[in-house]
């Protein structure tokens, strides 16, 4: 009773896309600023790829990172073969709504992420931004491996939920669709955790939070902090230094938790003795002196 449109890892908005999981009524143009949003959150450099050398045979993600690298997209990154089932509607016309189709315990088989009316075209990029961070940050749900479906539950606070699935006309065994437990599916038989899978392209860009970045590594993922170093009158260098590092296992919660701590462990910001100004660690001489008033007493010249 699975569903024939398999998907081959937890995807991203443009593998959603690229999978053919979206059902699309979009004008073109505001496809090609979801295009650009989708470069810009979701462009992987190169020395990344071999990462992917664990994850299924039919996973093409170079493919994936070769299109989200033009400003203006081929026009079949839009051509994908639309799914039987698809998982999301997005409409961008005068009106802007993101929809899931999901199955929640009380039934729904619908969820409204995002919607604006009276979208101004002048102002529409903001709009589709905002509109990507809902829909990449939707935690609400589950994608399960079993049913290829969405479902409902809220992992990210560790609450299990139960679960259900909704069975296509095709699939039901008296020809009519309805909701139904799948006591031998893994999302019935096992608490539903999502965990960041090191041999599988899931969600990890979502965590780059501010200063703070988690990276891909062999057994897992390494957590950095972004900082600027500018400590003598040469350029200065922004680097990823590395703080800890975490199981494939580990939770999303879990990891914003570890993050939530190191922000308040580590200083970002300092106020000048002598200016009261403040600004980044990073443009400081000492402890006590921004880079200005060290020109300005100590002659040195940033």
């Amino acid at each position: 009773m699975t569903s024939a449109h398999t998907i081959d890892f937890i995807p991203n908005v443009g593998s959603f896309i690229e999978q053919g999981l979206v059902e699309l009524d979009c004008d073109k143009e505001y496809l090609d600023s979801l295009a650009r949003v989708i470069h810009r959150e979701e462009y992987l450099p190169a020395q990344r790829e071999p990462h992917c050398d664990k994850a299924p045979e039919d996973v093409k993600w170079s493919q994936i990172v070769e299109r989200v690298m033009w400003s203006d997209p081929p026009e079949d990154f839009w051509a994908a073969k639309p799914a039987k089932t698809p998982l999301y509607k997005l409409t961008m016309r005068g009106e802007f709504s993101l929809v899931a189709h999901v199955i929640s315990p009380n039934g729904f088989r619908t969820k409204v992420l995002y919607r604006k009316k009276n979208v101004n075209p002048n102002r529409a990029y903001r709009s589709i931004s905002t509109l990507y961070r809902k829909w990449n940050e939707s935690f609400a749900f589950f994608f399960c491996y079993e049913c290829n479906r969405l479902v409902a539950g809220r992992n990210i606070f560790g609450v299990n939920v139960p679960l259900y699935r909704w069975i296509d006309d095709a699939l039901c065994e008296d020809g009519h669709s309805r909701i139904e437990i799948r006591t031998d599916c893994i999302c019935q038989s096992e608490p539903i955790t999502q965990p960041y899978r090191a041999e599988y392209l899931d969600r990890v860009r979502h965590l780059s939070d501010g200063s703070f970045i988690v990276e891909k590594a062999d057994s897992g993922f390494n957590l950095y902090v972004k900082q600027l170093s500018w400590a003598g009158p040469h350029s200065p260098v922004t680097r990823n230094n590395f703080l800890e590092h975490f199981p494939a296992t580990i939770k999303p919660w879990e990891v914003r938790e570890r993050i939530k701590f190191h922000r308040n462990e580590i200083e970002f910001v300092r106020t000048c003795k002598h200016c009261d100004s403040t600004k980044n660690v990073g443009h400081f001489y000492d402890k006590e002196t921004c880079h200005g008033c060290a020109s300005r007493l100590h002659g040195i010249v940033y």
